[in-house]
């Protein structure tokens, strides 16, 4: 959307001026038609500004409008998530408590039942903190992007409004101008430069917003990488643990068997 707005007020009053009569004051006066050509200048310019204004307001009114709604959506979708987790983390407990039931039950002595429960605290442990990491990196994650959309909103608002403000500054200077009976040449310039350079502003504004979504990707990026790292982390956790118990039940087997 911003990405027409600068073009759509140039293209507005251009529109106005561009048709508008480019004859010097002199020129005016030699026709003897100055009060009346000036005054449609000023009237066409009068109305002109008046419909921009309205339109920007418009425009500023949908950017709080959209920035509401993303709330409102991002609040209704991290809802929705932790509800999710909640339902799948209850249910990967109970299978692990299956297979820990499971190892109980074909434990024969105390020596196994003791390998067997260690091994659970081992295990447990582990998945303890893997989730505990990776809902802390997810919360981060999201928090970060929820702050970059919002100062981003804001930023956009920002432009927006005082680019707003800059063109009814050019416009009410060129109504004055009018009325003060400035050469309407000049006028016309004057305000053209004026939009030019608020355009302009606001052109490096919004450049600057192109810059937030490299950031974000290189934050994914980072966070991706101490995830994977986490995961990898309980992986080997676990297969030692595994291997751990295996050792032990084997080697009470043998026991046994002796």
């Amino acid at each position: 959307m911003i990405k027409n707005l600068s073009k759509y007020v140039i293209f507005l009053i251009f529109g106005v001026w561009l048709t508008a009569p480019t004859l010097t004051l002199a020129q005016i006066q030699q026709q003897g038609t100055s009060a009346q050509i000036v005054n449609n200048i000023c009237t066409r310019l009068t109305n002109s500004a008046s419909k921009l204004s309205q339109q920007l307001m418009e425009k500023e009114k949908k950017i709080t409008e959209r920035h509401t709604e993303r709330l409102n959506k991002a609040n209704a979708r991290k809802l929705d998530r932790e509800t999710k987790r909640a339902e799948r983390l209850t249910q990967h407990q109970e299978r692990f408590e299956k297979q820990y039931e499971k190892l109980l039950r074909s434990a024969k002595t105390d020596v196994q039942k003791q390998a067997v429960a260690e091994f659970k605290q081992t295990v447990e442990s582990a998945r303890s903190k893997k989730n505990e990491t990776l809902q802390s990196a997810i919360d981060s994650w999201l928090q970060t992007v929820q702050k970059t959309l919002t100062d981003r909103d804001a930023a956009i608002a920002k432009a927006v409004s005082d680019f707003k403000n800059a063109v009814k500054t050019a416009s009410d200077k060129a109504a004055a101008d009018c009325q003060s009976g400035v050469d309407p040449a000049t006028v016309r310039s004057t305000l053209i430069s004026s939009l030019e350079a608020a355009r302009n502003n606001f052109r490096a504004e919004r450049q600057k917003l192109n810059s937030l979504g490299k950031t974000l990707e290189d934050e994914r990026a980072k966070k991706q990488q101490d995830m994977k790292k986490t995961v990898d982390d309980y992986k080997s956790a676990v297969k030692e643990a595994v291997a751990k118990l295996q050792a032990t039940l084997s080697e009470d087997n043998n026991l046994l068997e002796d």
